[in-house]
């Protein structure tokens, strides 16, 4: 479906989308508005058909709200949690099925945002899958451009966890 604001955007076959990416790209990152409302597995098994183009990675960025619709799994998971009033979903609600393929949490700054947010996350994916290592962690001031003082807030999180980015 058309995802954008107004149906500005347009309704594109997979050959016709494929056929805008260079041949040689060494990863296709999936993002902006919700990729997760969409079924990706056509795109990328078409892709991935093609000769020379089996090396490929498909990566997604996803609030991570939704499950995940195909049956292939990105070579990489970056799930991006939003605050969030819907329904009966908590606050920083993250479908379950994305804790045992997360490989990175990215965190926007904001009022909302607090440490123990990703303490629950990291628990929650811990708990879905013991032996997987846990998903790096990102934290990004909010604004775009962002101000001074998001920048600093967010790097006073960061002064205390060396183990997360920036």
């Amino acid at each position: 479906g058309n995802t954008w604001p107004g149906g500005l955007g347009k309704r594109m076959d997979q050959y016709t989308i494929l056929a805008q990416i260079p041949e040689d790209i060494p990863m296709i990152i999936i993002t902006g508005g919700e990729p997760a409302l969409q079924d990706w597995d056509n795109l990328i098994n078409t892709w991935q058909s093609f000769v020379g183009h089996a090396r490929t990675k498909f990566a997604v960025e996803t609030s991570g709200q939704y499950p995940w619709l195909g049956a292939r799994w990105p070579h990489w998971v970056t799930v991006s949690p939003k605050w969030s009033h819907a329904g009966n979903k908590s606050s920083w609600y993250v479908d379950p099925c994305w804790w045992k393929w997360v490989d990175e949490l990215k965190y926007v700054v904001d009022d909302h945002f607090n440490e123990d947010v990703v303490a629950q996350h990291l628990r929650e994916c811990r708990e879905a899958e013991p032996e997987r290592y846990m998903p790096h962690v990102v934290l990004m001031p909010e604004g775009a451009p962002p101000s001074v003082e998001s920048i600093q807030r967010t790097l006073e999180f960061l002064k205390h966890r060396h183990d997360w980015r920036f």
